[in-house]
Formats: structure tokens, C-alpha cells, sequence
């Protein structure tokens, strides 16, 4: 792989926008295919921009040697983008549908950053805790015990000497190591595990947050395919082609119930898998057969990702009062520890 294939990857959804916007702008003003990769070339020699350069040269030569767009992009975009090309196409919408493709992945990147954003910020918090009982149970409590004399004390500074004998054990670090396995599991689990197993996990966190999520750009996907002109079966199957296993699962069960005369919301409401969530199912056997239902599709879309943008809020907001509940129990085991060893040394140069 050359250096220029390399910064592609790196700036492939910003080079990818940039394409096709450019490309929407000239075919909405007439504009032939040829003629606006011709110019997008141009601008890109001009502003020597190698790697855009590079991907409207390779697209050039496959449509004048017979290829389609879609085919001549084929390479460079994803396979959900290329489905929705042929499709756009076949029916005289490329402008539509690359404005349409811009605007889902804005969204679909919206969401994943919300995704993330909630799941960091208690990620950090509970670092920041352990950190702190390591700090005190390492370099501040056990100082004092040792002057003092573990066996001299009694009382409820007995909790700080737990506290100094979890964090200089080994448990102070097999007990992380522990929980990012766990970790790991469950995230290698989310695209993976299927069956009844899997459907009783999905009413639980993390595995709800992630039903949530996938199912929301699963979604995005959706109406975008449809709005391009896709039927919805050839969609389904179409995005079954490329997805996860709980993905997989989810689709060929819709499929099923369409292809045995249901339409989409039906079968969504029959497989029982409240895929994305019930009222999102319910929502699309509503709408399922109005006219332009792709764009009814886009809308439920919209407001299906605010609505995980509030959950995801919501169990981030949980956690971290979870975490900050931790560290004031924490605190208070602290001080009425602290308290408890002044009362100790007291009671001990009474003593003498």
C-alpha cells in the first residue's frame, strides 16, 4: 500500500464529503458525470490535493472505459454507500442520494460520539477514584499504620488497614486487570452473541445501550437504501450482506416475516427482538405502508437518535452517581477512619 492510499484512509470520510458534495452541486446544475470529475480534477491538481487527486483519476478512468459511477467508485466508499449508488442510479437520483449519504453519516458520526462521550466520562471517573484509594492506601495511610502498630488499633480505623492491605496486595491490580476482561467479553460479545440468550441480555445494560445504538444506524442505513429507491427486502438483504452476526440475526428474521406477506413493521413487530427499541418498531408498522415511506423512515430515524442520545445520557448520568456515591462512601470511611486512629494514639500516649 503507497503513502497516498494511506492519508485516503486516514481522511476518507472527509475526502468521501468533499466528493460528493462537490459532485451533487454540478449534476444538480446539469452538469455531465465526466465533465464535473474533469473539473473536481482540475481544483484538486490546483490545490494539490494528492490523495483527492488520486480517487477522481481512478473514477474517471472507470467511467470512460464503460463502467458505471457506482462501479467506478466501488473501491473507494463503503458497501451501503455503493448499494445506494446503483440504485440512485438506475433511477436518475445520484445528486439526491450523495446529499442523502452526506447527511446519514453526519448523523451516524453524531451518534457514535454520543455513544462514546457517555460511556467516558464515568470510565474516567472511576479511574480518577481508584486512583485516589491507591494514592491514600499507599503513600499516606500506610506511613501512619506502621508508626502506630496494625495491632495496637481498634475500632473503625480497622477499615483503614483494609484499605492499606487491598491497595499493597496484588488484588490492587488483578482487580482492574480483572474488570477489563470483563470489559473486553462484553464489548467482543456486543456484535457476536445471538440467540435466546443474547435476546434477555439485550432488556439489560451495557447490552440495551448497544441494541439502541445499532439499531439506530441500522436505521440511518435503511432509509437511505429505501430513499434511493431499494425495495425493502432487497434492503434487508442487501445490509445483511456486511453485518455483524447480531446484526444478521436480526434482518434474516424481518426477511422472513416479509417474504410470508408482512410488511416491515410487521415482521419487526413479530420477531419479538424490540429491535431498535418497541416504540421505534411500533412507530414504523405505523408508517410501514404510507407512500415515500423511506423518507417516513428518515424522519423516525431523527427522532429515534435523539431519543438514544437521552438514554445514553441518562445511564451515563447513573453511573457516575453510582461512581460518585463510591467516592463519598469512601470519604466518610476516610475521615471516621482517620478519626478513629486520632482517638487510637490518644488512648495510646494515655497510656504511657
Amino acid at each position: 500500500m503507497d503513502y497516498k492510499k494511506i492519508l485516503f484512509l486516514l481522511a476518507k470520510k472527509k475526502i468521501k464529503h468533499n466528493i460528493y458534495d462537490k459532485l451533487a452541486i454540478q449534476l444538480e446544475y446539469g452538469i455531465n458525470l465526466k465533465e464535473s470529475l474533469k473539473e473536481l480534477l482540475k481544483r484538486a491538481l490546483r490545490n494539490k490535493d494528492i490523495v483527492t487527486k488520486m480517487v477522481l483519476e481512478d473514477i474517471h478512468s472507470g467511467i470512460s472505459n464503460g463502467k458505471t459511477f457506482a462501479d467506478s467508485i466501488k473501491k473507494w466508499i463503503p458497501q451501503a454507500d455503493y448499494t445506494a449508488l446503483v440504485s440512485a442510479e438506475k433511477a436518475g437520483k445520484i445528486p439526491d442520494t450523495l446529499r442523502l449519504i452526506i447527511s446519514l453519516d453526519n448523523m451516524k458520526s453524531e451518534l457514535f460520539a454520543e455513544f462514546i462521550g457517555g460511556l467516558l466520562g464515568p470510565s474516567v471517573l472511576f479511574l480518577a477514584v481508584y486512583g485516589f484509594l491507591y494514592y491514600l492506601g499507599k503513600f499516606a495511610l500506610s506511613p501512619i499504620l506502621k508508626m502506630i502498630g496494625s495491632n495496637k488499633i481498634v475500632g473503625s480505623a480497622q477499615i483503614l488497614i483494609g484499605m492499606s492491605n487491598y491497595v499493597n496486595s496484588i488484588w490492587m491490580f488483578l482487580t482492574p486487570a480483572l474488570f477489563i476482561v470483563l470489559i473486553f467479553l462484553i464489548v467482543y460479545s456486543f456484535p457476536r452473541l445471538t440467540g435466546n440468550i443474547r435476546k434477555e441480555l439485550d432488556k439489560a445494560f451495557p447490552y440495551s445501550v448497544y441494541r439502541k445504538y445499532t439499531g439506530a444506524v441500522w436505521l440511518i442505513g435503511l432509509s437511505g437504501l429505501i430513499s434511493s429507491g431499494i425495495n425493502e427486502v432487497s434492503a434487508l438483504k442487501e445490509m445483511s450482506k456486511y453485518g455483524n452476526n447480531y446484526l444478521k440475526e436480526r434482518l434474516k428474521s424481518f426477511t422472513a416475516g416479509m417474504q410470508n406477506g408482512m410488511n416491515i413493521g410487521e415482521a419487526m413487530q413479530i420477531s419479538n427482538y424490540s429491535f431498535p427499541d418497541a416504540d421505534t418498531v411500533d412507530d414504523i408498522a405505523v408508517f410501514s405502508n404510507f407512500p415515500n415511506f423511506g423518507e417516513k423512515l428518515k424522519m423516525i430515524s431523527e427522532h429515534n437518535i435523539k431519543n438514544i442520545k437521552i438514554y445514553i445520557k441518562r445511564v451515563s448520568m447513573a453511573i457516575q452517581a453510582a461512581v460518585n456515591i463510591l467516592l463519598y462512601m469512601m470519604i466518610i470511611f476516610i475521615v471516621v477512619g482517620v478519626l478513629s486512629i486520632v482517638q487510637n494514639i490518644s488512648n495510646s500516649m494515655n497510656l504511657h
